[in-house]
């Protein structure tokens, strides 16, 4: 009798310790799924986060950073007043890259001179150099539309003409395109509309066309 309920006591124990490591089994698979559920899921947005991020190219790469941003500009201009009048020149600038869209800054146009053909009609008219140096101050806004590589630009120029015999304020807007060439290095081409204004409206407005080439830095 003793024999036998030892027995059945045994079977017991047994068929408990079996249950129980089959419970764990079925646990721990459980776990293991979720584990590799969690696994697969973090490896999908990851992917996912990588798709959505803009490739660097070379075309959309940005050149333009917050900061100092200065430039050298030279310009020639032509206008037609009495007769065909040139000016070439320099202009520099400076101040501060506001966001690789817009800049702020402030700098000085050189023109060391002119010429003034009379009758561009005729072939051998001679020019006629005329001693007619500026410098103008200026403040100086530029908008560059796109943060890449090249994009147009957008840019005004205002000042007032030295010396002030002259009581002319010269307003230069002109449109072109940025070419980066660096982490900062730019070429800069283009086309304005140069303005010269009389304060006292001796000939009210004068104007004529720039073509510009220059480079910031």
């Amino acid at each position: 009798m003793k024999h036998k309920v030892l027995l059945s006591l045994l079977l017991v124990l047994f068929s408990v310790t079996v249950a129980a490591q089959q419970e764990d089994k079925t646990v721990s698979t459980q776990d293991d799924e979720k584990v590799l559920k969690q696994g697969y899921r973090e490896k999908v947005e990851q992917q996912q986060s990588v798709q959505v991020a803009p490739r660097q190219t070379w075309w959309n790469r940005n050149t333009l950073q917050k900061g100092y941003k200065g430039d050298l500009q030279v310009f020639i201009d032509g206008y037609i007043f009495e007769g065909l009048l040139g000016m070439a020149g320099i202009a520099t600038s400076h101040g501060y890259q506001i966001s690789p869209k817009i800049f702020l800054g402030a700098g000085l146009s050189f023109v060391p001179g002119a010429f003034m053909i009379n009758d561009p009609s005729i072939s051998s008219s001679d020019p006629e150099l005329l001693e007619v140096a500026m410098i103008t101050p200026f403040v100086n806004f530029r908008f560059m539309p796109l943060a890449k590589r090249v994009t147009p630009v957008i840019d005004i120029k205002a000042g007032y003409v030295l010396p002030s015999k002259y009581g002319l304020i010269k307003v230069v807007p002109s449109a072109g395109v940025r070419f980066g060439l660096g982490n900062r290095l730019g070429l800069n081409l283009g086309l304005g509309v140069p303005l010269f204004m009389s304060i006292d409206k001796e000939f009210g407005v004068l104007g004529g066309v720039r073509c510009y080439l220059g480079i910031d830095f």
